[in-house]
């Protein structure tokens, strides 16, 4: 996501089997929403991340200023060619096969070494990403919400080229910290079935 962009998710996905449409799909009923977009983007670092009845919450958290734009991504590794004789040209269950792996690059205009700071700190924290839109019930906001309880800031080139403003572009990892899940999304929808 970037200035002046939409919130975007890509997927690559894998099946092993298709079943044809019987019976008949039914008519699909979209509720009026609207995508969310970079001014409704909140970034925070920072924290204490806890787990109670199995959702993430952080308390406190610093916001990160000046950011132009994150990317957050993901990879969960299968092997996805498991084609066997005699199996009726059907696929078998796809197996993990490599560690999964999480993301996260930040870009930002360098400001006080806030980022930079917690960079040389080498230390696990909190990030939580935000979108906050509009209402969609009394006292209720659209919202999606993206918890990483422990993101480890990896590098943070500061590129200087000359008098101009000064771009940091900061990559995280994502990992466990042994207590909480390494990412919880929360989607709040006037959507009954999102």
């Amino acid at each position: 996501m970037k200035v002046n962009d939409l919130l975007r998710l890509k997927l690559d996905l894998d099946a092993f089997d298709e079943v044809a449409d019987t019976p008949p799909l039914a008519v699909a009923n979209y509720p009026i929403t609207r995508p969310f977009h970079f001014a409704q983007c909140t970034i925070k670092t920072g924290g204490t991340a806890t787990t109670t009845n199995g959702i993430v919450s952080v308390a406190g958290g610093t916001r990160l200023n000046r950011v132009t734009g994150f990317e957050l991504k993901g990879a969960n590794p299968m092997d996805t060619s498991r084609f066997f004789l005699g199996a009726s040209g059907l696929k078998d269950e796809q197996i993990e096969n490599d560690f999964r792996d999480l993301a996260l690059s930040v870009d930002a205009e360098f400001n006080r070494a806030q980022v930079y700071d917690t960079y040389r700190a080498g230390a696990f924290l909190p990030v939580q990403i935000t979108f906050t839109a509009g209402l969609i019930a009394t006292g209720v906001n659209a919202v999606l919400d993206i918890v990483l309880p422990a993101a480890r800031f990896e590098s943070n080139p500061v590129t200087v080229d000359g008098p101009d403003i000064v771009q940091a572009k900061a990559e995280l990892v994502i990992e466990s910290d042994e207590t909480n899940p390494p990412i919880q999304i929360t989607y709040i929808t006037p959507d009954t079935n999102p």
